[in-house]
């Protein structure tokens, strides 16, 4: 399965698509992919051809990161219910989930379209983590939600902590 092939059937028979990547294991594949989605976004952000490669460094890095936080917690909580997902595959499916984010540029013009690409990034990112796990859509949806859960009590608890400090 080539590159372009990878991208269409992520976008639009996830599942299949993700049974096939899984089986041949090409990291440098999602790489690839990654960089393409980040080019396209600066493409749009910057004027110039030089500032575009800049920005596509930065939203690569960043996303390479944001990523493998979110994978490390992520892993964990599915390894929490039972799976067996690593920190690589989990941020291989991460990066893959960022695909829909091809289409920002034509999308950006209503904030409803954004949330659209937002919740598609997150089927995406659901049904990979089922296929990662062998695990129902239920679970993999509940281990996101662990990693969103300690992301949100913890800037809670931060904020009320230094609320309570500052003004007392």
């Amino acid at each position: 399965m080539d590159t372009l092939e990878s991208i269409y059937g992520i976008l639009f028979k996830t599942e299949s698509t993700i049974y096939e990547v899984k089986k041949t294991n090409n990291f440098y594949k999602t790489i690839l992919i990654l960089l393409i989605v980040s080019f396209i976004n600066a493409l749009y952000i910057s004027n110039s051809f030089l500032a575009s490669i800049i920005t596509t460094l930065t939203i690569f890095i960043s996303i390479i990161f944001l990523g493998l936080f979110l994978s490390m917690f992520i892993a964990l909580g599915s390894n929490f219910l039972g799976g067996n997902a690593s920190i690589k595959d989990t941020l291989e499916i991460f990066i893959y989930s960022t695909l829909p984010f091809i289409f920002f540029p034509i999308f950006s013009l209503f904030f409803i379209s954004k949330l659209f690409l937002f919740i598609w990034f997150f089927i995406i990112f659901s049904i990979g983590l089922k296929v990662l796990n062998n695990f129902s859509i239920t679970k993999a949806i509940v281990s996101i939600f662990f990693y969103i859960r300690y992301f949100i009590s913890n800037k809670l608890f931060t904020f009320s902590y230094y609320y309570l400090i500052f003004n007392s």
